[in-house]
C-alpha cells in the first residue's frame, strides 16, 4: 500500500448556501440595518481568515447599532421639538419684526416731530415774517392809483405819489355771506405830493390828500363779449390840500366810473378804456368856488400796453377854461439790469389846468423823469 505524503490538509470549500458558522442574531443586525451587502451570503464564504475577520465585524456591530439608534433617536427628537415649537418660533419672529418696525416708525415720527419743529424755527428767521404773524389783516390792502417818483425837467416842479386801497370786510365773514356786496367794497387813500427841489429846505408846494370810499364790480360783460371784461366804480372821495386859512383848498366828488378791458392772453397785451364822470358836493365856495371851471366834470383814461413791457397811459379832462393832458410812459427797468430790480422807469408829460389845488387857476407844462413801482 502507497502511503500519501504528508502534508497540510485541504482546505474544505463550502457550500454556497447560507454559512453555518453564520450567527443569527449577527445576520438580523444585518436584516434590521439593511446592509447594502447583504443578499442572504457574506464574503467569509472564500475562506475562514476572511471569515474570521467578518465575525470579528459582526461583533462591533450591536454596538454600532445602538450609536447609530441614538444618533437617530436625536434627530427626530430634535426634528419633533422644532414642529412642536415653530409657531411659538414663528411667533416671536413675528413680535421682533412687529416690535422693529414700530421702532422705526416711531423714529420717523420723532424724525418728522423734529424737521417740522426745525421747520416752525426757521419760517421766522426775519422781521417782516414775525411782524406778518400779527397782521392778519395785511392780504386786504392792495396797490390802486399809480405809486411813482418823478423829478422835473425844472426841479421845483417835482412830483410823487403814493395809492393803496383797503378792504374791510373778509370774504369769509358773515358779513359777506349775508351782503356778497360788501366783498367789493373798499377804502382808499392817495396823495400827491409836489415838491420843489430847488429851495435850500426842499419845501413841499402843494399836498393833495384823498381820501375815498368806493365799490367796484365783479365782471359784467357777458359771455359772448370773449375776451372783453367790463367793471363798474362808484364812490365818494375827498381832495384838500391840507392848509388852512387863505391857503386852504378843498371839495368833494360823487363819481361813476366804468371800466372796459380786453388782453390777448398771447403776448398778454391788453386796452383799458375808462371813463370818468363825477359832480361836486359840498365844494369849498369861500377859497375855491370856481374849481369846477378847470377841473371840469369828465376824465377819459386810456391805457395800453404789454404786461411785461411798455405801457402807455394817457388822460384828458375837459373845462370850460380848457383841456387838459396827462401822458405817461413806464418800462420795466429789470430788462436793462439783468432781471433786477423790479422798478419801472417813467416818463409823464403834463399839460394841465388845476395839476394842483393850491395853483388851481395855473396850467402846468411840464415833462418829469423818475422811477415808478405801480404804475
Amino acid at each position: 500500500m502507497k502511503m500519501k505524503k504528508a502534508g497540510p490538509e485541504p482546505i474544505a470549500r463550502e457550500s454556497t448556501s447560507t454559512p453555518v458558522l453564520a450567527d443569527k442574531s449577527i445576520l438580523s443586525i444585518f436584516q434590521d440595518l439593511k446592509f447594502p451587502y447583504y443578499e442572504g451570503t457574506v464574503v467569509c464564504q472564500t475562506n475562514m481568515e476572511s471569515y474570521y475577520f467578518a465575525e470579528h465585524i459582526m461583533r462591533l456591530l450591536p454596538e454600532a447599532r445602538n450609536t447609530l439608534k441614538t444618533i437617530l433617536q436625536n434627530i427626530c427628537f430634535t426634528g419633533l421639538f422644532c414642529l412642536l415649537n415653530f409657531p411659538a418660533v414663528t411667533a416671536g419672529a413675528s413680535d421682533n419684526f412687529l416690535t422693529e418696525k414700530a421702532v422705526q416708525t416711531e423714529r420717523l415720527d420723532k424724525t418728522s416731530q423734529t424737521d417740522n419743529s426745525t421747520k416752525k424755527e426757521l419760517e421766522y428767521q426775519t422781521l417782516d415774517e414775525l411782524f406778518a404773524l400779527y397782521q392778519p389783516y395785511l392780504r386786504n390792502i392792495s396797490a390802486y392809483e399809480p405809486i411813482y417818483f418823478l423829478v422835473g425837467t425844472s426841479p421845483e416842479k417835482s412830483k410823487f405819489q403814493f395809492s393803496f386801497k383797503y378792504r374791510p370786510f373778509s370774504p369769509e365773514g358773515r358779513f359777506v355771506k349775508r351782503w356778497t356786496w360788501l366783498n367789493d367794497l373798499y377804502l382808499a387813500y392817495t396823495q400827491t405830493s409836489f415838491w420843489d427841489l430847488t429851495s435850500a429846505s426842499r419845501p413841499f408846494e402843494d399836498t393833495s390828500y384823498k381820501p375815498e370810499l368806493f365799490y367796484r364790480s365783479s365782471n359784467l360783460a357777458p359771455d359772448k363779449w370773449k375776451s372783453w371784461h367790463l367793471f363798474l366804480q362808484t364812490g365818494i372821495q375827498h381832495e384838500s390840500n391840507g392848509r388852512g386859512g387863505t391857503l386852504s383848498r378843498g371839495t368833494n366828488y360823487f363819481y361813476l366810473k366804468p371800466v372796459l378791458i380786453t388782453f390777448k392772453k398771447k403776448g398778454v397785451k391788453g386796452l383799458q378804456i375808462a371813463p370818468r364822470i363825477w359832480i361836486y358836493v359840498h365844494n369849498e365856495d369861500e377859497n375855491n368856488p370856481d374849481l369846477k371851471d378847470y377841473r371840469g366834470y369828465f376824465d377819459l383814461e386810456v391805457k395800453a400796453g404789454k404786461a411785461d413791457g411798455l405801457v402807455a397811459e394817457s388822460h384828458l379832462r375837459y373845462a370850460s377854461e380848457g383841456a387838459s393832458w396827462q401822458l405817461d410812459l413806464t418800462y420795466p427797468l429789470h430788462h436793462f439790469l439783468g432781471g433786477s430790480p423790479d422798478i419801472y422807469l417813467q416818463a409823464q408829460y403834463v399839460t394841465s389846468l388845476a395839476e394842483s389845488l393850491l395853483d388851481y387857476r395855473e396850467r402846468t407844462e411840464i415833462l418829469r423823469l423818475g422811477i415808478s413801482i405801480v404804475r
